[in-house]
């Protein structure tokens, strides 16, 4: 983000950060480096804001979650006679996802058809998605089954996800299934299965799949994180010691974990 802001300061002194195509970058840069407090100002400096520059903003607030202004925007939008894209509902869509509005979604999903935009397999993965965590499971199943097109990955995962969360084992193992014949290599796909079994005490099956997993010769791989700093970004990898000063981290990282079990202890 700090290349982001000299860039920016830079569109400000040359007089180009009022431009909607450079503001729009901005706002995407901000969102996407973690800056989403000053998309909103970039956002107003826009002299003339068209759609570019209105999904850059719902976008923005869709990448952080924020609802109501999200949807604020979005409304504003429609009254003001921009006309939206697949992009803006893409964004409008992923904020229901967020908070859980069936209602909205529902709504915002009727509405590309007044406008239309025609329906790509994001959307309908948002669909299902926002379905499946609300516990319509059953109705999330038939979407995906009614779709124009062949479900791919991230839709049966977002099914799979549902499943997990409300211990809907049946339906799981079809989009598990699924899930394993379009990537039979992916280990992630047999770890959500497990995953959903141990959640509801199927422990002879749990087992199975942890079998196949040894015989499939397949292991999970590895979080990973990185921090930004003065010096650069470090990389790092769960169970890690290859870095430079990993015993220090690893220090830092017990003094923390005492502290956190003296304090849970505490209270």
């Amino acid at each position: 983000m700090e290349r982001g802001k000299q860039v920016h300061a830079y569109s400000i002194r040359a007089g180009y950060d009022t431009d909607v195509y450079i503001g729009a970058a901005l706002v995407d840069m901000y969102a996407k480096c973690g800056g989403f407090r000053y998309c909103y100002a970039v956002y107003n400096r826009i002299s003339q804001p068209n759609l570019v520059s209105h999904n850059a903003m719902l976008t923005a607030y869709a990448m952080h979650g924020d609802w109501e202004e999200g949807i604020a925007l979005f409304r504003r939008m429609l009254a003001g006679k921009v006309r939206p894209d697949d992009v803006t509902f893409l964004s409008v869509l992923s904020l229901c996802v967020h908070v859980g509005s069936v209602e909205t979604g529902h709504e915002c999903f009727r509405l590309m058809d007044t406008y239309n935009v025609i329906s790509t397999l994001k959307h309908y993965t948002c669909m299902v998605d926002l379905l499946s965590r609300a516990g319509e499971l059953k109705k999330a199943h038939e979407l995906v089954n009614n779709m124009p097109m062949e479900a791919d990955s991230v839709t049966w995962s977002a099914l799979l996800g549902g499943c997990y969360i409300h211990g809907e084992v049946e339906l799981g193992e079809i989009a598990a299934k699924k899930l394993i014949e379009l990537e039979p290599h992916n280990s992630g796909n047999y770890v959500l299965l497990a995953n959903l079994y141990a959640s509801v005490g199927r422990w002879h099956d749990l087992g199975q799949i942890r079998q196949l997993l040894k015989q499939k010769g397949m292991q999970k791989n590895p979080g990973c994180s990185w921090i930004e700093d003065v010096d650069g970004v470090h990389v790092f990898l769960a169970g890690d010691k290859s870095h430079l000063r990993s015993s220090e981290i690893y220090y830092t990282l017990d003094n923390l974990t005492n502290f956190i079990r003296t304090k849970h202890n505490h209270h």
